[in-house]
């Protein structure tokens, strides 16, 4: 039996990689039915599970992922016209030098300074590079509901380690770089979809770094927003719209509310 395929690739995967999906598909004998970009599948997850929003007039909703390596901010608009849908793209933006990882970096750099401050040590090779990174990593998760953490690490070097009270408002200052970068996103984002941030109703976020408090305020402060929404997964939604998609264009398949 044949497959029929349906790739989510990001806003700006190169048209040549594209192509090379493409040409790998038909090696396989499978079907390749679309390649859809990333906010594309959002938007239609958000349209087949959340129709009752839009039920009574068209909504209009922006979707803001901040992954591990970069940021995309879309604006959809939704309007039910009886039984139909209609899913309209209206601007999409995206930044791929911020995400999580430049978050990671910056704690990392900082517990390396700490080290050195505390043991005289300089930091040089990748595995002990790596032992920071991983700390820096479950602290920024920690920090999302704590505003402290005890960062704990042992032997990094001979018989060197370290032992420091991590702060959030101390993460804080070293990512102050988002809030520049998320406001000029928002700002290229809206004028291309000539609307304002009056005119969005409602903000769906996606990514694990957008529950870092300090971004989520960000986002609030930049959009006038009281309440930010959560209600897909990043991961599910990007292959939940690719299914979406795919089933639309076959009789074999009757989409459902997952």
């Amino acid at each position: 039996q044949q497959a029929t395929l349906v790739f989510t690739v990001e806003p700006v995967f190169p048209y040549e990689e594209r192509i090379a999906i493409s040409e790998a598909i038909k090696l396989t004998n499978a079907t390749l039915a679309r390649i859809i970009d990333s906010p594309t599948a959002a938007a239609n997850v958000y349209a087949l599970e959340k129709r009752s929003l839009f039920a009574g007039k068209p909504k209009t909703v922006t979707f803001l992922d901040i992954g591990a390596t970069h940021t995309w901010i879309s604006i959809f608009k939704f309007t039910l016209n009886g039984d139909n849908q209609d899913i309209d793209e209206l601007s999409v933006s995206y930044n791929y030098s911020l995400g999580g990882n430049l978050i990671d970096q910056k704690i990392s750099k900082r517990l390396i300074d700490v080290f050195y401050e505390k043991n005289k040590v300089n930091v040089t090779t990748e595995r002990e590079k790596r032992q920071f990174l991983e700390e820096a990593r479950r602290a920024k998760e920690l920090l999302s509901i704590n505003d402290y953490v005890d960062v704990r690490m042992e032997d990094v070097i001979d018989e060197y380690g370290l032992s420091y009270q991590f702060s959030r408002s101390e993460m804080e200052k070293l990512i102050t770089e988002f809030n520049e970068s998320l406001r000029n996103l928002f700002d290229d984002v809206t004028q291309k979809a000539n609307l304002t941030v009056n005119d969005i109703d409602s903000i769906e976020l996606l990514g694990g770094s957008t529950r870092v408090p300090m971004i989520k305020q960000i986002i609030m402060d930049i959009s006038g927003m009281t309440k930010l929404n959560r209600t897909m997964n990043s991961d599910e939604a990007m292959a939940l719209g690719a299914t979406y998609v795919g089933a639309s264009g076959s009789g074999a398949f009757i989409v459902k509310t997952v």
